[in-house]
């Protein structure tokens, strides 16, 4: 009595004697300890496989699990893109009549804020990849808001484009006394109203980028950063393309007599500074630098909360278009004598040391950062290219030394810098355009018609990543059938009136022009 029952005298011998005084099933002690000898000291696990009809059926439930939330993650999401496009709504409203202004740094930082809450609520991984997708589609839907409210800054071959820059250069050149030195005269200038407007616009969609990127580290927010650095892609390439238009007009509007006659050369003591039409060029760039270009999200330096890759590499490229662009003006130059060689190798020197100022920190716009220091290059071989004469070969024509010099410089010097320079040196300096065959051969094309061609010639209507090697090619080939069509043109005039003004330039462009291409 109060004892177990005698069948279980054995259970206190075993493993789990609460199981024997339950009057469970179990294995008698002895039995137990044999079968624990036999299997050794280790014990192996055992794997239960559950029958395949119970497998299916475990794997089903959760499926319809799976499935019976779909909706309420797809509600979730839905509320979740509207917290997400409500502030956007607000900023830009997009109704009839309204303009919007540009967005504020703290209606950007809501906008982030309501992204960061977003993915704090959230701790499943599948649905915070979601949420990231959804914010995604909020930057989407802000960039292309943002693009439908600029007011786009004119093309580069519009007169609109920093229209008042140019008056305002040339006040200031003409209020600055001249020295031996180089000084360029600061002009008081300020951008537009449309072109800080748009310039300010990107410079939100940077903000915005810069505050995404540090929500989290995913490849679902690509498409939304990419959208808003397309956006300043946008501005800042179309408004560094008419920066650099309306600064190279400048040399298209050289004076030859006052920029590089042999007097300006005829110094007793320290060297000259540059030209007149350099100071005005560089005077241009910096008055766009501080007037313009400082609203673009291009400066880390100065604006930490803003990031913007595009817009970066834009200041590199504006400074190797310009670069480009001098090249082919210098190169399409009329015969320069001596001291004005000279002085066309100074201003050479002054635009490498101020274009070299734009170039990015290292390791930031790679690309752009090695096609400016490709441009200095060119410029450099322009600079070599004005002293081939001097030292022509024995029984060798200018026209052959030039093409030959252009043949040595071609890894860095484009042909159409040695095919211009070489008819610019022999006397025939038109420009080689359809447009200019019916100028007479004593008159120069005029500065705009210049301008508009170099601008095409070195850029077209491509900026930054546009601008491949595939298009330059291009451009380089429709330059050399200019060249073509120009001397078939002034060959058919010299022998209309008996008088061959081409000399040897014929023959030689035909023959070593051609190996430039």
């Amino acid at each position: 009595a109060g004892g177990p029952n005698p069948e279980f005298s054995n259970s206190w011998e075993t493993e789990n004697p609460a199981m024997a005084l339950a009057g469970r099933d179990f294995e008698p002690g002895e039995v137990s300890r044999r079968r624990r000898s036999e299997r050794g000291p280790h014990r192996e696990p055992v794997n239960v496989e559950l029958p395949r009809s119970e497998a299916v059926q475990a794997e089903s439930s959760v499926e319809s699990l799976g499935d019976a939330l779909e909706p309420l993650e797809a509600r979730y999401l839905t509320q979740c893109r509207e917290r997400l496009l409500g502030p956007i709504r607000m900023v830009y409203p997009e109704r009839e009549g309204y303009d919007a202004d540009v967005p504020t740094h703290s209606d950007v930082e809501k906008l982030v804020g309501i992204g960061r809450e977003e993915l704090r609520r959230v701790d499943d991984v599948s649905l915070e990849d979601a949420v990231c997708g959804e914010i995604s589609n909020a930057c989407r839907e802000f960039a292309e808001r943002a693009t439908r409210a600029l007011r786009n800054v004119p093309a580069a071959r519009d007169a609109k484009a920093f229209g008042k820059l140019p008056r305002a250069v040339t006040e200031a050149y003409a209020s600055t006394k001249p020295t031996d030195g180089l000084i360029v005269p600061r002009a008081e200038w300020r951008a537009s109203v449309r072109e800080e407007f748009d310039a300010r616009t990107a410079g939100a969609c940077a903000v915005l980028r810069k505050g995404v990127s540090l929500l989290k580290a995913t490849p679902s927010l690509g498409p939304g950063l990419d959208a808003l650095d397309a956006v300043c892609a946008r501005v800042s390439n179309r408004g560094a393309d008419a920066a650099a238009y309306v600064c190279c007009a400048q040399l298209a509007n050289a004076d030859v007599e006052e920029d590089y006659s042999d007097g300006r050369d005829a110094s007793s003591g320290s060297p000259l500074g540059a030209s007149p039409c350099v100071v005005r060029l560089l005077s241009s760039l910096h008055a766009i630098r501080a007037g313009y270009l400082a609203f673009l999200p291009a400066w880390p330096k100065l604006q930490p909360n803003q990031d913007s890759p595009s817009a970066r590499a834009a200041i590199p490229a504006l400074a190797a278009r310009v670069a480009r662009q001098c090249s082919s003006h210098i190169c399409l130059r009329r015969p320069l004598a001596g001291g004005g060689r000279l002085v066309v190798a100074r201003d050479i020197d002054v635009l490498c040391d101020a274009l070299a100022d734009y170039e990015p920190e290292p390791g930031d716009a790679v690309e752009a950062s090695a096609e400016l220091r490709a441009a200095l290059d060119e410029l450099g071989a322009v600079k070599r290219l004005l002293f081939v004469e001097p030292r022509l070969a024995e029984g060798e024509t200018r026209a052959g030394a030039v093409l030959r010099a252009g043949l040595e410089l071609a890894p860095v010097l484009r042909p159409s810098c040695a095919w211009h320079h070489c008819l610019a040196a022999c006397g025939h300096a038109r420009l080689p355009l359809p447009d200019a065959l019916d100028v007479a051969e004593d008159v120069e094309a005029s500065p705009a018609l210049r301008t508009a061609y170099v601008a095409q010639l070195c850029g077209g209507d491509d900026f930054g990543a546009a601008d491949s090697p595939e298009t330059r090619r291009a451009r380089e080939e429709r330059a050399w059938l200019d060249v073509q069509r120009c001397l078939d043109a002034w060959a058919t005039r010299a022998s209309a009136t008996g008088v061959s003004a081409l000399g040897d330039v014929y023959e030689s462009m035909q023959r070593s022009g051609a190996e430039l291409r």
